[in-house]
């Protein structure tokens, strides 16, 4: 680090420690203690690596002033007293690398276009990622199939299971709250729709259903291959009568192509569009869908 960087940091640390003074003093003396530990701790390493370093430099130089005058020449004493890193023989020793005067007998039979091939070890970084990895399985192993510190697969997907289990159940509770509210306030809901019979009211019906139900159903209700089911017949997948149309109308189908029309339509017109539907029952149009879903009756 230069000296303008260790300027900028003091002001930093200038600039801050008043401002936890300020707020907390027992913090600005956790800060203050902890630097005065740090700086100290930088202090001894920095002065153990001096005296390292001059020590070393004062024995090579002993040793090189040795070297020549027992006759040896400077590259050659330099040289000699020249050692090899910690980390450097870690490395050559863990790696196996030799000298390049002594490859050749480390040479395989193997050639291949003229290219010969060395028997040295893997690398180190690599063997390293391998013994840690059968380390992490043998620990993943007991963590999550031997103890009952981590969940296992099985387990996490019970567990998911049960919380989305909780969910919808808050969810519909949740649904029912809203709907027994829209009911007091005298509004549409599931539990309070009726059957309309007056002939302007299924007139609107039929209006809504060419607008926004044709296009999956038919002009006809007889159905459309690959989107919506056949409306004129018994057969009905998410319960026929007016209740289940309007709600299946109101809140959709996930994963259809049946949407929530209730943020489009009115209560009202979704229950003119059901009573509309139930009309169709029975008029067998041409080129009708097959029967989809279960027999329904009231």
């Amino acid at each position: 680090m230069n000296y303008k960087k260790s300027i900028f940091l003091i002001l930093i640390l200038g600039l801050a420690l008043p401002t936890f003074a300020q707020g907390d003093a027992g913090m600005m003396t956790w800060i203050v203690e902890n630097i005065i530990i740090v700086l100290g701790g930088v202090a001894v390493t920095g002065a153990m690596f001096y005296l390292y370093s001059s020590t070393k430099m004062i024995w090579k130089s002993q040793m090189i002033a040795k070297f020549k005058a027992e006759g040896m020449d400077a590259a050659a004493a330099e040289k000699a007293t020249s050692r090899e890193s910690y980390w450097d023989y870690m490395y050559n020793k863990l790696s196996g690398t030799v000298p390049m005067e002594q490859e050749a007998d480390m040479m395989l039979e193997h050639d291949y276009d003229g290219i010969r091939e060395l028997d040295n070890n893997l690398p180190p970084w690599w063997l390293g990622m391998f013994y840690i990895s059968i380390a992490m399985s043998v620990v993943y192993m007991f963590v999550y199939h031997g103890s009952d510190i981590g969940a296992s697969q099985i387990e996490g997907y019970e567990l998911e299971v049960k919380e989305a289990q909780l969910a919808i159940a808050a969810y519909n509770l949740k649904e029912i709250e809203l709907e027994k509210a829209k009911e007091a306030e005298g509004g549409l809901t599931k539990s309070s729709v009726t059957v309309l019979t007056d002939e302007a009211s299924l007139a609107k019906g039929k209006e809504l259903f060419g607008t926004t139900c044709i296009a999956c159903h038919g002009k006809l209700a007889e159905g459309v291959i690959g989107l919506g089911p056949n409306l004129t017949d018994e057969y009905w997948l998410h319960g026929g009568g007016v209740k289940n149309i309007f709600n299946t109308i109101t809140k959709g189908i996930p994963k259809t192509t049946m949407i929530a029309w209730k943020s489009s339509l009115e209560p009202e017109q979704i229950q003119q569009v059901a009573s509309f539907i139930l009309t169709l029952q029975g008029s067998n149009p041409p080129n009708a869908k097959e029967k989809e879903g279960e027999i329904w009756s009231e």
